[in-house]
C-alpha cells in the first residue's frame, strides 16, 4: 500500500495519496514514514495549516527525520508568515547538536530571509558577471525556443 500511496503522490493525484497515507498511518502510527509523506500531501494540496501538525507528529514518532522541522518553517513561508517560519528555524536550531542541523537551519534562515525581501520588494540580488551572463544566455535560449514554436 505505502507504494501505491507513492505512486498517488508521483502521479500527483495528492487526495488518494492523502487516503492511502492516512490508512497506513493509522494502521501503523509508530512508522513515521507516514505521517511524513502524508504532511508532504498536504503541503503538495497547499493545506499549509493541516501538514504543520503532522510534520510536528513526525518527530515524536523518529527522531531521524528531523527534516520535518524545516518543512514545518517551509508551511508557515507557504502561508508568506516569514516571521514565524523564521521564529521556528530560530527555536528549533538547538533541538539537534550535529554540525549538519545547524548548517540546514542557518541555511534555510537564510533562504527564507532572501524571499521574503524579493516578495515584499524590500530586497535585491546581485549576481556575478558570470551568473549575469548565464541568466541572460537561458533567457535568449527561451525566447528562441519559443519563437521556433
Amino acid at each position: 500500500m505505502f507504494n501505491l500511496a507513492n505512486a498517488y503522490f508521483m502521479a500527483e493525484d495528492f487526495q488518494q495519496a492523502s487516503s492511502v497515507y492516512l490508512q497506513l498511518h493509522k494502521s501503523a502510527p509508530q512508522d513515521p514514514r507516514f505521517v511524513y509523506n502524508l504532511a508532504e500531501t498536504k503541503l503538495a494540496m497547499k493545506e499549509y495549516q493541516a501538514a504543520i501538525p503532522l510534520f510536528q507528529q513526525v518527530d515524536e514518532v523518529g527522531p531521524e527525520f528531523a527534516h520535518a522541522y524545516v518543512r514545518i518553517s517551509h508551511a508557515y513561508e507557504m502561508q508568506k508568515d516569514y516571521k514565524k517560519a523564521q521564529e521556528f528555524l530560530t527555536s528549533i536550531a538547538s533541538t539537534y547538536e550535529t554540525e549538519e542541523f545547524k548548517k540546514i537551519v542557518h541555511n534555510e534562515q537564510r533562504r527564507i530571509t532572501v524571499q521574503e525581501q524579493l516578495s515584499t520588494g524590500t530586497g535585491s540580488v546581485t549576481l556575478t558577471g558570470e551568473e549575469f551572463q548565464r541568466l541572460l544566455a537561458s533567457r535568449q535560449q527561451e525566447a528562441q525556443a519559443q519563437s521556433a514554436a
